[in-house]
């Protein structure tokens, strides 16, 4: 195992009795005892023992607390005469939320050589010189992933459901007649520096994972029925009703079809060599010869795919459309497909709302399942199951997140992944829970997926907008023309993307890949499918 830094009998005594960390800035400027000192101590980075106990959580917090009294002036409400006026700091908020495990992301301080040396030189990340610079960089991010992960906790329910759960707790405790006159500080058992650390950042056991089974709806995803899982295989974006946005044509020339009926599409493919190769003299080797019927017959067959290949358009832009328009402008025409594209907007916002609450209330209820320890025979004793809740307030044992749930989606041991983390999580519920990761990540990627096609039809209705401002019946500039193929192209491309690694099985159902589907639920893409290829 890794040994982590120690501050032990001596350094640590000095902490508190120097008043050292009393001493320094928030900043850390004088004594490198400040925020990032905390933040280190509070996430593991190093620990403080004395006479060979390990007292980092207790002390963190005590020194903590005693750092915040020092930064509002221990209550007094009157300043002296070199005093300032009180400033809550934020970074306070931010230690605090760390120190009862509520954020959801715990980054990492930068390692790199160049942070190293700016952190203990000291670095003003706010000035105007290294506000924008490349190598304050990773430090901005770092305070910004930070400040980020607070305003996703003050966003989300677990403020009020921590309260809440301390109160069930504490009236459970006076319930029972058999807890009265127990040692509450049984609850606060030391523990190793390593035991600490594990039970506070819980890892997966591998992310070996490849295949995941679909049910056909996830069943009572929403008041009164399931939600089928068929529109997220195929097209994500389906549920906005492709025909009445979209059609297809022929990306080349069909066979025999003349440009006046088609417009400007593609040319069609040759599937042979553009030149000879035949008369060459080394092309009468053996191996050069079956190199060269190779070769010929890759070329044909792309050819003849490509030439059947069909492309999406938006409706009323496809080639032909487009090339009317470039020759004359046309201001109905152009009103027409500005209705439609008002109305494709429309309907985006509603799946993007309708998403959006579908995922904030399942990560919510997914977490509180994931946490709960009252599930009728998922524990061995009532007193072990308030020891370890109790454990859970304290500091020293993890609540289950989101994160932790997406990122156990990759290993094949996923549900013994959370029982380690929760132990009163029965098998059955683990499953179900992590179908329902599953269905929170499929209507994220398709929230992703319908803001980037929002953003392209505003971007889109907004040349065709100004083509308006130009007199009608006359020729768009080439230029323009191009600028408004290309954007109906990729609006009609976004519209249209497909998943290609899910499988339909024969018993019922899907099957796919998870460790795509993380991909595309932290990237916010969607796989092309020379990318699931490869």
């Amino acid at each position: 195992e890794k040994l982590l830094p120690v501050l032990a009998d001596k350094e640590m005594i000095a902490l508190l009795w120097e008043d050292a960390v009393l001493m320094d800035e928030l900043s850390g400027s004088n004594r490198q005892l400040g925020f990032l000192f905390f933040y280190e101590l509070l996430t593991g980075a190093f620990s403080l023992y004395l006479h060979g106990t390990n007292h980092t959580r207790t002390l963190g917090e005590i020194l903590l607390r005693w750092y915040h009294l020092r930064q509002v002036r221990w209550g007094r409400y009157t300043t002296g005469d070199t005093e300032q006026d009180v400033r809550q700091a934020q970074e306070i908020a931010y230690l605090s939320a760390v120190l009862y495990g509520q954020l959801f992301l715990l980054p990492k301080v930068p390692e790199d050589r160049t942070s190293a040396q700016l952190l203990q030189r000291g670095v003003n990340l706010y000035s105007g010189n290294e506000q924008q610079s490349e190598r304050t960089m990773p430090l901005r991010s770092f305070l910004l992933a930070i400040k980020d992960s607070f305003k996703q906790y003050l966003c989300s329910g677990r403020r009020t459901t921590f309260a809440a759960h301390m109160k069930d707790v504490a009236l459970r405790m006076q319930a029972h007649d058999r807890w009265k006159g127990v040692e509450t500080k049984a609850a606060y058992t030391v523990f190793t520096s390593y035991e600490a650390v594990r039970s506070l950042r819980p890892r997966i056991t591998n992310a070996g994972r490849d295949d995941c089974v679909l049910p056909p709806t996830f069943e009572g995803a929403r008041g009164g029925g399931g939600v089928p899982v068929a529109p997220f295989v195929a097209h994500p974006l389906s549920v906005v009703g492709l025909d009445r946005f979209t059609c297809t044509e022929p990306a080349v020339l069909p066979e025999g079809g003349t440009v006046e009926e088609w417009g400007s599409v593609g040319r069609r493919a040759d599937g042979s060599f553009p030149f000879d190769l035949a008369g060459h003299p080394l092309a009468a080797a053996p191996v050069s010869r079956r190199l060269l019927e190779r070769l010929s017959k890759d070329i044909a067959g792309f050819a003849a795919t490509y030439n059947s290949l069909m492309v999406p358009r938006v409706q009323g832009m496809t080639s032909r459309d487009l090339d009317v328009l470039g020759a004359g402008m046309d201001p109905g025409r152009v009103r027409g497909i500005l209705q439609m594209l008002e109305n494709l907007i429309v309907r985006l916002d509603e799946v993007i709302a309708e998403d959006m609450k579908l995922v904030e209330r399942l990560i919510y209820t997914v977490e509180e399942r994931a946490n709960h320890t009252g599930y009728p025979g998922a524990g061995p004793s009532e007193r072990e199951r308030l020891f370890f809740v109790l454990r859970r307030f304290g500091g020293q044992q993890a609540r289950v997140t989101f994160n932790f749930l997406t990122t156990a989606m990759l290993s094949s041991a996923l549900e013994y992944d959370l029982i380690t983390v929760n132990p009163f999580v029965p098998a059955d519920e683990a499953r179900s829970v992590f179908e329902s990761v599953t269905q929170v990540l499929l209507h994220a990627s398709r929230t992703q997926q319908a803001n980037r096609a929002r953003a392209q039809a505003h971007g889109l209705r907004s040349q065709l907008a100004r083509l308006l401002e130009g007199p009608a019946g006359e020729p768009l500039p080439t230029n323009t023309l191009q600028q408004v193929r290309q954007s109906s192209s990729v609006l009609a491309e976004t519209l249209c993307s497909q998943r290609y690694y899910v499988a339909k099985r024969e018993e019922g159902g899907y099957s796919l890949d998870p460790r795509f589907l993380v991909v595309e639920y932290v990237f916010g893409i969607l796989l092309r499918q020379r990318q699931v290829e490869m």
